[in-house]
């Protein structure tokens, strides 16, 4: 009898591993790369800075500058608002301001704050326009023709800035021109090309595979003036917030703005981290650096985190509205009908707390706490409570992902970093602050067991390239800066060894090591079970 069984698949080359790897790592890998060199540039220019500097450049800032800043971010986010709404048009569709301002801003929120648009902006999105009524594939095309608007925005605001108010390029960068001019007149004319395409064109704009019709004047024309107003909106937000002892004029430092935020985007680096901040160091070239990190500091507080922390409010206070003939009591609220929408937000919170712990591990402890913790604490307890908030603090940013997929294991072991990183906290450094933070996570975090219904092994998830880039370079700006709150301090090979209260760069040093080797040994082990047995299950529900 002929044998028809299938002959087994010839092993690939290693010019096609090599290929199918650089397909799915190579724009990650090339991101981390440009971070580094980010990071690089940004300890060059603050070879003189330090981190008091920085510090009282914060606590210097007048509030009524705090004001007008925390103001006008509010008036960007209302724009971004626009995109929406006038792309509802665009769709033939119409909603109600109010229901299209909500969902605007908590999607815009969450997108701009985590640099992660397509996993966590789009599908929160997708949801809230779905509850009012709009198709999938209506809620797709209005997506679509706002981040294209965002850009169209862009160019337009960026060619007048540009070309009006050339800005001097310094010669480290390789461009081949010396000023924004003529990038800001082929912008113009990339501008003037979308208006008389909005203008004449009656069949839709055909590129390779992609179809987009045009969208009439009556809505191009504003959404265009709305977006690059958005942008202009957004630079003033920082340039309030910068000294006038930097000496920088408004119009120079927008110019300098909307080409460090494209330098960022083109990046792919999440929010653009290291490379917007590197960028505007290198533009502007203040007299005052520390003024200026100081400003850049505060405007990702009130820009990005601000708008993250009420988006994920308005979120969940908008689950309790929706549900609230059901709800007779508050704990009911929270242990049935509360946590319905809790995985993306809890995913955001795992996210935001990991920060909080890898950060204050590489910052010092204020003097006044740890004078206090030399009397209340042992010593030995004080060194590994560091290991052991930035081990958790790494826990929860790997995590992040599988709690966005609803696993139960990640909700489980979630929870439990959460509990560890708050009891550290307060060990390390009596930073109640922070135990507070991750303690209010962890109690919304309880009640919603529920719904991580998955019983997918963690390790057989995938991990996609761009989680993988959000944490190296969350942890790479961690010990970049500790080595930046700590340059006052020579490095010696005897710093390793060194265990006292005040030997906070020592413990910084063994925690950072200890954090490799955790994300080292999890890359090894996912790498090895991210492929689940043959005829394995993928998921089962809790029961």
């Amino acid at each position: 009898m002929d044998d028809f069984s299938p002959e087994p698949p010839e092993p690939a080359s290693a010019k096609a591993k090599l290929l199918a790897f650089l397909r799915s790592y190579g724009t990650a890998i090339l991101s981390v790369l440009l971070f580094v060199v980010a990071l690089g540039a940004l300890h060059h220019g603050l070879a003189d800075v330090h981190l008091k500097d920085v510090m009282a450049e914060i606590e210097a800032q007048p509030a009524s500058r705090l004001f007008w800043a925390v103001a006008l971010t509010f008036g960007s986010y209302f724009l971004l608002s626009l995109y929406d709404y006038i792309g509802l048009f665009y769709i033939h569709r119409r909603l109600p301001y109010p229901d299209v301002a909500l969902a605007a801003f908590i999607g815009y929120a969450f997108s701009n704050s985590t640099g992660q648009a397509l996993l966590v902006g789009v599908p929160i999105r997708f949801r809230l326009y779905a509850a009012y009524g709009v198709s999938a594939f209506d809620v797709g095309k209005l997506l679509v023709y706002s981040a294209a608007m965002i850009w169209v925005g862009f160019v337009a605001a960026a060619g007048l800035v540009f070309a009006i108010v050339p800005l001097a390029l310094p010669p480290s960068l390789p461009l081949p021109f010396t000023t924004t001019q003529p990038l800001g007149l082929l912008f113009i004319g990339l501008t003037l090309v979308f208006s008389g395409l909005s203008i004449f064109a009656r069949k839709p704009v055909v590129w390779r595979r992609f179809k987009f019709e045009m969208p009439r004047p009556l809505l191009a024309f504003p959404q265009m003036i709305a977006a690059g107003a958005d942008w202009v909106l957004a630079g003033t937000v920082l340039y309030l917030l910068v000294p006038e002892s930097t000496g920088l004029e408004w119009w120079i430092f927008i110019a300098a703005f909307l080409l460090a935020q494209m330098v960022a985007q083109a990046s792919q680096v999440p929010g653009g981290l290291g490379i917007f901040e590197s960028t505007i160091l290198v533009l502007t070239g203040p007299s005052n650096p520390a003024a200026l990190i100081g400003a850049l500091v505060l405007y990702r507080l009130i820009y990005y985190v601000m708008p993250l922390v009420l988006g994920v409010a308005l979120l969940l206070a908008r689950e309790i509205a929706e549900r609230r003939e059901k709800i007779s009591s508050l704990a009911r609220a929270f242990n049935r009908h509360l946590p319905e929408m809790a995985p993306p937000a809890f995913a955001i919170g795992g996210l935001v707390a990991g920060i909080v712990l890898v950060f204050s591990v590489a910052l010092p402890t204020h003097p006044e706490r740890l004078d206090l913790l030399r009397e209340l604490m042992p010593l030995p307890l004080v060194e590994l409570s560091h290991l052991v908030a930035t081990l958790a603090g790494v826990g929860l940013l790997l995590l992040a992902p599988a709690v966005d997929r609803r696993l139960e294991g990640a909700w489980r072991w979630t929870g439990i970093l959460l509990a560890v990183g708050s009891a550290a906290s307060l060990v390390k450094g009596l930073d109640y602050e922070e135990a507070i933070l991750l303690g209010l996570l962890l109690i919304a975090l309880l009640p919603a067991r529920r719904h991580f219904e998955r019983r997918s092994p963690l390790l057989h998830e995938p991990f996609s390239p761009a989680w993988m880039v959000t944490v190296v370079i969350i942890f790479a700006s961690a010990i970049w800066l500790g080595f930046f709150a700590h340059k006052h301090i020579p490095y010696s090979a005897d710093l390793w060894w060194s265990f006292t209260f005040e030997g906070e760069a020592s413990r910084g040093l063994r925690a950072a090591v200890g954090a490799l080797v955790l994300i080292f040994c999890f890359t090894l082990v996912h790498l090895r079970g991210s492929s689940p047995p043959s005829g394995e299950r993928e998921s089962e529900p809790v029961e």
